[in-house]
């Protein structure tokens, strides 16, 4: 019962405080689930990342239920993610309350202009840190950005379906590192 409170609060947190989402929230789940509790290893955050960026669904929710499967079992998918959508259903609902009140307030304006600025800050530091976790596992840096540049430019430039994009990299990437 302990875990399912401290996951559902660790989630909370995690929900109430990752603006931007996606990439965005990548430190805020490593510092509160890997670096205070300990419950995964480096690799196994780095996995369900890649599993999460290939399922349906937000980041942070996804990685809320495979953190909540892997220490308590089903129900620790559902408190987990639960407590990961509770904070955003509760704003999204104020904001749709309120947002014809405010939405030519410069103040309004201005502090999603701060929270764009904010969010690009987390971006970067959530690459960072994945940066450094996949040199820990010998995987080289520059491999990496060769093939996000590949990869990046192949996306820009022939409008690739986002779906067959990622399966493609996958698929070319996981050939790649099984030689490399």
């Amino acid at each position: 019962m302990i875990l399912l409170v401290t996951l559902f609060v660790r989630f909370l947190q995690i929900g109430t405080l990752s603006f931007g989402g996606g990439y965005a929230v990548i430190p805020l789940i490593q510092e509160l689930i890997l670096d205070d509790l300990g419950w995964l290893s480096n690799q196994q955050f780095i996995d369900i990342i890649t599993i999460s960026q290939l399922t349906p669904g937000p980041l942070a929710i996804n990685i809320s239920t495979f953190v909540g499967i892997k220490s308590s079992g089903i129900l620790g998918g559902v408190v987990a993610t639960i407590g990961c959508i509770l904070p955003g259903v509760l704003i999204a609902v104020c904001l749709y309350i309120n947002i014809n009140k405010y939405k030519d307030s410069i103040w309004v304006k201005r502090g999603l202009e701060i929270l764009q600025a904010f969010t690009l800050g987390l971006i970067l530091a959530a690459v960072v840190s994945l940066f450094s976790s996949l040199e820990n596992t010998g995987t080289s840096i520059v491999f990496i950005l060769i093939i996000l540049s590949i990869g990046l430019f192949v996306y820009r430039k022939y409008s690739i379906n986002p779906v067959i994009f990622i399966l493609c990299f996958g698929l070319i990437e996981s050939i790649l590192y099984s030689f490399f």
